[in-house]
């Protein structure tokens, strides 16, 4: 097992280097503890003691390398700012930079993560990172992104192209209070075995836009709040099965500028499924809710299933009672039609 250094042996390394080496925010020297191992058998399981003065931290040559036990799990890292892998297998991702909320940058340089099962919690609380390029990790093994990038306020861009999740069963949180993103690309993202998709984009609120048309929902039991508090969100590009939906609560809470949804022909499927609410959905044009639940929503009453009751705003209801098909019928008529309550 590599030997990290201990506080003597590191105070003996900076001397000869402090001179060169500075924070790399600012132009004050900063201390860097360097932790190194021969790239074999070599495993990492632990921090020294003393770690909490250092403000960079770098890693080198690990076979195995779980987080869980380091960094996600220190109380004493609050001065650390970057932290640099390079060379390094990795058991797990989950809780690996868990309330680090003073880091600003980390580094990857030839990592593994084939073999993590779990990448929850990741960078959660990290408040202050601006931006992360995963695309070259491999997530094939993943079973949860929950809290993955969780209370990231500051993240600004966040590019996850290439990530494989066709493992993966629990997407919660994934991108919970992502405040300043303004872009998000989850093309790559295969969703078939996903069962929890609850807040996944909740407080994403300068999102613009959202393209989701490729997820597979039709295993998913929970979609609660999973668009609440994305308050600058004017297109929803979706194609939500709801087959086997059971909480659909606060799903579009503070989505008021919407002008423009998809939400496909599978929305409304489903046995458990309960009251819908589009009440925060105020500025859509009158055909972009006819399309959506008159032509869009699943056929209720035809497929045998009973009546779910969708509430919506005044102003869509005066829309949609305006409106009227071939046979003269309104859109709330042909709502009911389809088997759903209007409230």
């Amino acid at each position: 097992m590599a030997k990290l250094l201990d506080e003597t042996g590191m105070k003996r390394f900076l001397d000869n280097i402090k001179a060169h080496v500075k924070e790399w925010i600012g132009a004050t020297p900063r201390a860097v503890l360097m932790a190194k191992g021969d790239g074999t058998d070599v495993s990492f399981d632990g921090l020294p003691s003393g770690i909490g003065a250092y403000q960079r931290t770098e890693f080198k040559g690990f076979k195995s390398f779980d987080g869980t036990s380091g960094l996600g799990s220190s109380t004493n890292l609050g001065n650390l700012l970057y932290v640099k892998f390079e060379n390094v297998t990795f058991l797990t991702m989950a809780f690996m930079f868990y309330n680090r909320s003073g880091l600003r940058k980390v580094d990857f340089k030839n990592i593994d993560t084939s073999a993590a099962t779990a990448f929850n919690n990741i960078f959660r609380g990290c408040s202050h990172i601006r931006s992360l390029d995963l695309d070259s990790w491999d997530t094939s093994n993943s079973l949860s992104f929950a809290n993955a990038f969780y209370g990231c306020s500051q993240l600004q861009h966040l590019s996850l192209l290439g990530w494989d999740t066709r493992k993966t069963t629990n997407m919660y949180c994934m991108f919970f209070n992502c405040t300043a993103l303004e872009e998000l690309d989850v093309s790559s993202f295969s969703t078939d075995n996903v069962t929890n998709m609850s807040s996944m984009f909740q407080g994403c609120s300068s999102l613009t836009s959202l393209d989701i048309s490729s997820f597979n929902t039709g295993k998913v039991t929970t979609m609660n709040a999973m668009f609440s508090g994305c308050s600058s969100l004017v297109s929803l590009s979706a194609n939500l099965d709801t087959s086997k939906v059971a909480n659909v609560s606060n799903m579009f809470l503070s989505c008021t500028e919407i002008t423009g949804m998809t939400l496909g022909t599978n929305f409304g499927k489903g046995s458990n499924l309960p009251t819908i609410d589009f009440s925060p959905l105020v500025k859509w044009k009158a055909s972009l809710a006819l399309s959506i639940f008159c032509i869009q929503v699943y056929d209720r009453k035809s497929n045998g299933l009973s009546a779910v009751t969708l509430k919506l705003s005044s102003a869509t209801k005066t829309a949609l009672q305006g409106l009227k098909n071939n046979n003269g019928q309104t859109g709330i008529e042909q709502l009911t039609a389809k088997g759903y309550t209007i409230a």
